[in-house]
């Protein structure tokens, strides 16, 4: 797997004892001390934070239990960085939960580049549920304490993943070079353009029916693959965050990868970690003995197929091959890259 992207993040980019008490000063503070740190220049103070704050009243950040994860893409900074705020008081963010925010974690990220950070920053949003909760409400706390918290949750996630990816590196590689000829099955006929469902489970069940109707699944399979994605979704979201869920499962009923992609303009409680809605959910369906063909395959694709313009486009309605046209040129480019053990389907844009 490749190397995840440098993130910036340090004991200087945390702030122990917040100055603000209230949301709009938090922010200014917290950009202020991005200027202070040299990881953005005076002049961009106003333009960064107007971004931040135009972002934060579209929906606020306040993802519940005393977290707040600011964040937004800028030309202004060339590496992702991080600034960590605690506040021993609590500060009032109109958060989910309508509970005062005592950690806020906000993002700078580079324009266009989002997907490339999307895991990291996943990890990152994850371990600021796992900071101690009596360093945030005290005074006496250090931004060393708060750094070491955090350093302590992203090895704990490191660990775990490398452990996971070593168990499955030789197998998967024998996998590959055994299995040639297999398919991805994706294009702008596996795209559902304006989910009808309002509601996780219904959408996973409308996502697999329309998988039916254009041929992948067959008929007396809907049911048993519904009921086998529901329990996944029951034991733990497949919500990653920022708006996307990746439901995934392993079948014995196909013979290659199946991707579904379906898209809520209005969003669709997944239960996530962030509790933000999902705008965006790539369901993948996996050949039984095939899964470690496919080891980080489901995240490869989800960093680099979903442009960074996506999320302004969806603002507006757009048929399923304008949505395949915006998403072609990354998934040509993951194909090309992650392409020498599978064949790519021969599938034309029906608008061609």
């Amino acid at each position: 797997m490749n190397k995840p992207p440098d993130i910036r993040f340090t004991p200087d980019h945390v702030i122990p004892s917040l100055k603000a008490g209230d949301k709009p000063e938090v922010l200014r503070e917290l950009v202020s001390h991005l200027v202070k740190l040299g990881e953005l220049k005076a002049d961009d103070h106003a333009s960064v934070l107007e971004a931040i704050q135009r972002r934060e009243a579209s929906m606020s950040t306040g993802i519940g239990f005393g977290v707040a994860c600011p964040h937004t893409s800028t030309d202004r900074v060339e590496k992702a960085v991080v600034v960590v705020g605690v506040s021993a008081n609590g500060i009032a963010f109109d958060s989910l939960d309508n509970q005062p925010v005592h950690l806020v974690f906000l993002v700078l990220i580079p324009q266009g580049n989002f997907q490339a950070h999307l895991q990291e920053l996943a990890e990152y949003a994850k371990a600021t549920h796992q900071v101690p909760h009596q360093l945030l409400q005290t005074s006496s706390t250090t931004a060393q304490q708060i750094y070491d918290a955090f350093q302590s949750a992203l090895n704990r996630s490191k660990m775990a993943r490398d452990a996971a990816t070593n168990s499955i590196s030789e197998t998967a590689s024998n996998a590959v070079k055994s299995a040639p000829g297999m398919s991805i099955k994706f294009s702008d006929r596996h795209i559902i353009p304006n989910l009808a469902a309002t509601e996780r489970f219904a959408a996973l069940h409308e996502m697999v029916a329309h998988l039916v109707n254009i041929g992948e699944i067959a008929p007396e399979d809907l049911e048993p693959i519904v009921n086998l994605l529901s329990k996944r979704e029951e034991a733990m979201s497949t919500s990653i965050g920022f708006g996307i869920a990746r439901p995934h499962i392993q079948l014995g009923c196909i013979n290659d990868l199946v991707i579904a992609l379906g898209v809520s303009p209005a969003g669709i409680d997944f239960n996530g970690y962030d509790q933000r809605p999902v705008n965006l959910i790539a369901m993948f369906l996996v050949p039984n003995r095939r899964a470690m063909e496919f080891a980080h395959w489901d995240w490869n694709f989800i960093k680099n197929v979903f442009p960074s313009e996506i999320w302004e486009r969806l603002a507006h309605p757009m048929t399923a091959a304008e949505i395949w046209e915006l998403l072609k040129p990354g998934y040509d480019r993951l194909l090309a890259t992650h392409g020498e053990w599978v064949e790519e389907p021969n599938v034309k844009n029906k608008s061609e």
